[in-house]
């Protein structure tokens, strides 16, 4: 993915008022440029405020050894507190809305 400098700045600022979509996508810049290390960082940030598909890199990385255990062993409790916490009948029926369009929150 490539963004335009002003684009990359611009997430920079969202991810620092804690934009969880800010994070996943500098995350995936970071990949794309090999910078694991940022990558990771952001992918931490969005995992632990319940970002699936950040969680799910993260497992990736972790398979590939590339963080290690107890890193991802504190990042998924935070993970799963996080979605614990916004639990409710109706955000769990938009989920399963959702998956069937195709479409991961």
């Amino acid at each position: 993915m490539h963004y335009h400098p002003n684009q990359f700045e611009l997430l920079e600022v969202a991810a620092k008022k804690e934009s969880v979509m800010a994070h996943k996508y500098l995350a995936d810049y970071h990949a794309n440029n090999e910078n694991i290390r940022e990558c990771v960082q952001h992918l931490v940030v969005a995992a632990s405020a319940g970002c699936q598909p950040a969680m799910d890199e993260l497992m990736a990385k972790y398979k590939q050894k590339l963080i290690p255990k107890e890193d991802l062993t504190k990042t998924l409790r935070q993970f799963q507190a996080s979605n614990d916490e916004m639990k409710s009948k109706d955000r769990d029926e938009v989920r399963v809305i959702m998956r069937k369009a195709g479409i991961t929150l």
